[in-house]
């Protein structure tokens, strides 16, 4: 019999995965360490969604009852794109207690989906939610899915991943209740949910969680409709911002042309009240102003000169416009330009 009992361990150990590690007690825990599976937290085994996922932190706390429970939590993240786009936690405890159970709603609360098995006072249920965390000291809403199992003697169980919506290029109208996402949700939590019970069995195996479909893979189904619409806004922002640097262009080079004309204006008005040289001398008021010039010799330009420029300017500003060129526009103000000298 003890050797039937040494041969099962040989074997159980022989099951494990060249990598598995056990995570606790936080002496053994190696922070930034690749998640495996197989790895343990107070030899439970937790679950891996595929690889790529990696350890960032533990925590112990504990419960107060009969007798204190350690209850060890680890935390894995999983980048992607250079961003964290996914994590998860899992606790459990670490000692025994004489308790009968666990007070409190673990899956009470604001709920997407949720599946509840009722069992007096010990827990068996899953749930979806959104949630607002923070990450790189930024709230952002996640999609998080939660299991627990409870039971007499301070057993505890409880597993959580979660999505992080924006940075995985998806919208949370995808995963509401009554989309075609629900029945999907609904059966991936009952297969989570059965998983996590087996790994809070005191006989659980690094096994439990095998039959269990990719989470990332259950979301993702929703990402290639979302990746377009999130390229969209993208190319719509892009658009807004190329309109406004367009306008601002147009605006600048309105102003320049404004001054240009202004300059133009001045500097014709300049022509206008330095006259050339003449072999007859004005006899009249009226050929003087036709000449530009004032009786007075005044140093500032006749009011026919001015009135005759402003003129002409509108003029061309009207017939551009009839054109069709629109007004504050780069075209517009060459328009303006050319049927103004």
């Amino acid at each position: 019999m003890k050797l039937g009992v040494v041969f099962s361990c040989l074997l159980g150990l022989v099951a494990l995965p060249a990598n598995a590690k056990e995570l606790y007690p936080e002496s053994v825990f190696r922070k930034f360490s690749a998640v495996e599976i197989g790895d343990t937290l107070a030899k439970y085994p937790i679950h891996v969604d595929g690889p790529g996922w990696t350890y960032t932190n533990m925590r112990v706390g504990s419960a107060t009852g009969p007798s204190a429970i350690q209850m060890p939590t680890v935390f894995r993240t999983k980048m992607v794109n250079g961003v964290v786009a996914f994590g998860a936690s899992t606790t459990v405890n670490a000692n025994q207690s004489v308790s009968g159970g666990w007070t409190g709603d673990p899956c009470g609360g604001d709920t997407i989906f949720k599946i509840n098995r009722v069992r007096g006072d010990v827990d068996r249920c899953a749930v979806m939610r959104f949630a607002e965390i923070p990450i790189a000291g930024i709230k952002k809403t996640v999609l998080q899915a939660e299991a627990i199992e409870t039971n007499t003697a301070g057993r505890y169980y409880y597993h959580k991943i979660f999505v992080v919506l924006d940075n995985f290029g998806l919208s949370s109208n995808y995963f509401l209740k009554g989309t075609p996402f629900e029945p999907q949700a609904m059966a991936w939590l009952e297969q989570f949910l059965n998983a996590t019970i087996k790994a809070a069995d005191y006989n659980s195996t690094s096994s439990a969680f095998a039959a269990v479909p990719s989470f990332q893979d259950l979301v993702s189904s929703k990402r290639h409709s979302v990746k377009q619409d999130t390229k969209s806004d993208a190319t719509l922002n892009d658009t807004k911002t190329q309109l406004t640097g367009l306008e601002e262009a147009n605006l600048e080079a309105s102003r320049k042309v404004q001054k240009d004309l202004e300059d133009r204006l001045a500097a014709s008005q300049s022509k206008q009240i330095t006259p050339e040289p003449s072999p007859q001398k004005p006899t009249s008021a009226t050929s003087n102003i036709n000449n530009g010039v004032n009786d007075s010799n005044s140093s500032s330009p006749s009011k026919a000169v001015v009135e005759r420029l402003t003129i002409d300017l509108q003029a061309a500003q009207m017939k551009c416009v009839e054109l069709g060129f629109k007004v504050k526009t780069e075209a517009y103000g060459k328009c303006v330009l050319q049927l103004s000298k």
